[in-house]
């Protein structure tokens, strides 16, 4: 087998490749996709008013969604409680209808009345008879068909619950995830402004509270500036730390500079 396949260069297994298909038309491409032509030329579609205000666009669409989220989580909580509410009237009509008087009870004492009154009359006796066989084996079937739908409605409402249970913990375990992103993005800023501050030689600004979370501790201001600067230069060389500058810090700045400082340590 092995000596029968073909041993010209550039086959794979006896088969020869498939052959490179050519480049797409790029410009028929974008055309039929509705690219703008400036693109082709090098021009931005938009104007860079545009483009400066993409912040508050954002801002403006991350406040719509979250508004648009708070009203459908509204929305179903309201659809849960409409249905649980109309099931719950259900069922106790259902037992309203069966606390009720069973009217095969006045057939039953109608046809005694009727045995006891008139003995003689074996055709309306019988007709009577047959009138209550068939009313309780009717009965028999409503209660049943009653208790059926009953248990039926118990089972929907308990899926109703459950299912607003777990939306109701998915909407929370949503929030907490926002409110864990919005504390992560305010310690961001508090570095930046603090590390701004240390490059331009000024005294770092004090480390506050956060406004709803514990206190914000010297620790996680160096693991956020840590996290900051991987995001950074993620996939690139870290950059090799520059010796430290030729000044004074804190307090020490307000005395007159050095005349001869020493050159600070290699290593």
């Amino acid at each position: 087998m092995v000596d029968r396949l073909p041993v010209e260069e550039g086959w794979v297994y006896g088969q020869k490749p498939k052959e490179p298909e050519a480049p797409p038309d790029l410009d028929s491409l974008f055309e039929a996709a509705g690219v703008p032509d400036q693109l082709t030329s090098g021009q931005p579609p938009f104007s860079p008013e545009w483009y400066a205000g993409a912040k508050e666009r954002q801002r403006l669409r991350d406040l719509e969604i979250e508004q648009l989220q708070g009203l459908r989580n509204d929305s179903r909580h309201h659809w849960a409680e409409l249905v649980w509410t109309d099931l719950q009237m259900w069922q106790d009509r259902i037992d309203f209808t069966v606390a009720l008087p069973e009217p095969l009870a006045d057939l039953q004492a109608l046809l005694a009345r009727t045995k006891h009154e008139r003995p003689d009359d074996v055709f309306g006796f019988e007709a009577i008879q047959t009138i209550a066989d068939q009313a309780e084996v009717r009965q028999v079937q409503v209660r049943e068909d009653l208790a059926d739908a009953k248990q039926r409605m118990t089972d929907i409402e308990d899926k109703v619950r459950q299912q607003e249970a777990a939306d109701e913990a998915a909407e929370k375990e949503r929030l907490e995830r926002k409110r864990l992103a919005e504390k992560r993005r305010r310690r961001a800023e508090r570095v930046l402004k603090r590390n701004e501050a240390l490059l331009r030689g000024e005294d770092p600004p004090p480390v506050i509270e956060d406004s709803d979370l514990e206190p914000v501790t010297e620790t996680e201001l160096h693991e956020e500036t840590g996290e900051l600067l991987q995001d950074t230069f993620e996939g690139e060389d870290m950059p090799e730390e520059a010796p430290p500058p030729l000044q004074r810090g804190g307090m020490a700045r307000e005395l007159p500079p050095l005349q001869d400082p020493p050159m600070p340590p290699l290593s």
